[in-house]
């Protein structure tokens, strides 16, 4: 779709997702949301082709995606218009092209309601991102409270900021308003359209399959190294294992050198997610593999977080 748009025009995309975690195109899902807990609650994960940081989808959390001909190619332009579809509520464009709201009764401090990622490919350019309406931001806050794990990596880290509903802001807001003024910004009617025409439609099928396949998601994950240093650990617990391709490469104990060991040997090649980790431990488990798969999960040092405000919490959108 992104190369058939005309020069010199744009089509304004609005949409909400079902409940979902999308990272950005070069991040490490371990180091971002809770990835037992998402595959717990049956929660999708998918990958964009785009950069930017993690963001969770679902009701109340608008979508929008911005396909530009040229020579509209600037996001500067395209957030200017979404805070004139606000007009009054004092929004902002900071350096990272979130918007900011700041309120008076929080003393005037910052917190984003929307945050967005930009590609270019020659002429045209695609400039997608989240609106926060009226979203579960206490689930956000679940899924990505990640107190420091031992991870080195290369990649792109997301940088949590205070997130907040424009529902705080305009009391009884919905979508679907906040939809018609973001289509009056663009001077257009809205038109409807019932995601279930597209499948079948075979560029469509392939997108999906390859946004939400284990390759694309997990496997694509830039190397990386988790030592584990976490107290109360039990007695002979792996200090180091290396993940390529999502996968554990090598498990080291301490003066061991790169590979195996007899302890750590079923661990080869396994994807590193938790509940594979407690399958492949057979009928006779080491003592410590709970424990490693409680940390591969995100579990191990995760207690549940204070959910009494919707305005504080950390949101690594875009």
């Amino acid at each position: 779709m992104l190369f058939e748009v005309k020069d010199g025009s744009q089509l304004l995309f609005l949409y909400q997702n079902e409940p979902s975690i999308v990272l950005g195109r070069f991040q490490n899902p371990w180091n971002e949301f809770r990835v037992g807990l998402a595959r717990r609650e049956g929660i999708g994960v998918y990958r964009r082709i785009s950069g930017g940081g993690t963001v969770v989808h679902g009701p109340g959390n608008l979508n929008f995606s911005i396909l530009s001909g040229w020579p509209n190619l600037r996001r500067e332009e395209n957030l200017s218009k979404i805070v004139r579809a606000f007009d009054g509520l004092r929004l902002n464009i900071n350096s990272r092209y979130d918007l900011i709201a700041k309120t008076a009764s929080h003393g005037e401090a910052e917190f984003k309601v929307s945050g967005s990622a930009f590609r270019q490919s020659g002429k045209r350019s695609m400039h997608h991102g989240t609106l926060l309406v009226n979203a579960d931001t206490r689930q956000i806050k679940r899924l990505l409270m990640s107190p420091p794990r031992g991870l080195e990596f290369r990649g792109v880290r997301s940088l949590p900021s205070p997130i907040m509903n424009l529902s705080r802001l305009i009391p009884g807001i919905t979508v679907l308003e906040a939809m018609d003024a973001l289509a009056r910004q663009w001077a257009a009617d809205p038109i409807m359209i019932d995601a279930r025409t597209f499948l079948g439609e075979p560029k469509f099928e392939s997108a999906l399959k390859r946004h939400e396949s284990v390759d694309w998601v997990w496997h694509k994950t830039p190397a990386f190294r988790e030592r584990f240093t976490y107290d109360d650990l039990p007695e002979d617990f792996p200090l180091e294992l290396e993940i390529r391709d999502g996968r554990i490469f090598s498990a080291l104990f301490s003066g061991s050198k790169r590979g195996f060991s007899l302890q750590t040997e079923f661990l080869k090649g396994l994807d590193y997610q938790g509940n594979l980790i407690l399958n492949a431990g057979g009928s006779n488990p080491p003592s410590w593999l709970e424990t490693l798969a409680e940390i591969v999960d995100g579990d191990w040092y995760a207690s549940e977080p204070n959910l009494d405000s919707d305005v504080n919490e950390k949101n690594r959108s875009y």
